[in-house]
């Protein structure tokens, strides 16, 4: 009867063990992770603490004036802003970020995301008139970089005001422990082309003068993996 007994416990004994087990290398290699406001994230990897993408600059501002529109100022780009009203650059603005911390090899990942591009449709903003019913192709761009690479004409979102594109980001980290990259960058711009517009019936681009154009980037989701070379 004794032995029965040692030869039960034993087995429990072992069971359990089996069961610490396989549920610490579950927890290993299969890591949940932490996202912002607008942001979910998924990692699937053994060589990753944890992972977040933050949507951190989502909202792009461009106020035009009567004196940008003139037709001397034909040819001209202008660059929109966080607030609207420092004057932009064509240097791309950071939308998102990808912060990985708890890495424990050099590697790179394949960080795939689904970006939402959203065209504010309505009648003011800040007691400002918005533009966007006034846009004609060709005359408001948004350039996406990172994980997309696409450009946008803002026209195409009088209707719907919404877009969602996908794309993939490869995130190559050289260093163990934590590391912060932008993930996605964003330039929206408007061209002065009073040179032909005016004359050509197509539409008169006065009609945006004193009026603001708010876009709002953001990433919606996101998973990054273990890419197949990054090992």
């Amino acid at each position: 009867m004794e032995k029965k007994n040692t030869l039960l416990l034993t087995v429990i004994a072992v069971a359990t063990l089996l069961v610490a087990v396989v549920g610490a290398t579950f927890a290993y290699f299969s890591l949940s992770t932490t996202g912002g406001s607008n942001t979910t994230a998924t990692i699937s990897t053994p060589k990753i603490g944890q992972a977040t993408i933050t949507t951190k600059e989502p909202t792009l501002l461009l106020t035009l004036t009567a004196q940008d529109m003139d037709k001397s100022k034909a040819g001209t780009t202008y660059y929109a802003s966080k607030d609207g009203i420092t004057p932009g650059s064509a240097t791309a603005i950071p939308i998102a970020q990808v912060t990985l911390s708890g890495a424990q090899d050099t590697a790179k990942y394949s960080c795939t995301t689904t970006v939402t591009v959203t065209a504010d449709k309505s009648d003011s903003f800040d007691d400002v008139p918005n533009m966007l019913s006034s846009l004609k192709q060709g005359w408001a761009k948004l350039t996406l970089s990172g994980s997309v690479n696409k450009t946008i004409d803002i026209a195409d979102l009088k209707e719907t005001n919404t877009q969602t594109e996908t794309g993939t980001y490869t995130l190559d980290v050289s260093t163990t422990g934590s590391v912060t990259q932008d993930i996605l960058k964003a330039v929206l711009s408007f061209t002065n082309t009073a040179d032909t517009e005016l004359n050509n019936g197509d539409g008169n681009q006065n009609d945006v003068a004193g009026k603001t154009l708010k876009v709002k980037v953001e990433v919606k989701e996101g998973t990054c993996t273990l890419a197949a070379d990054g090992e």
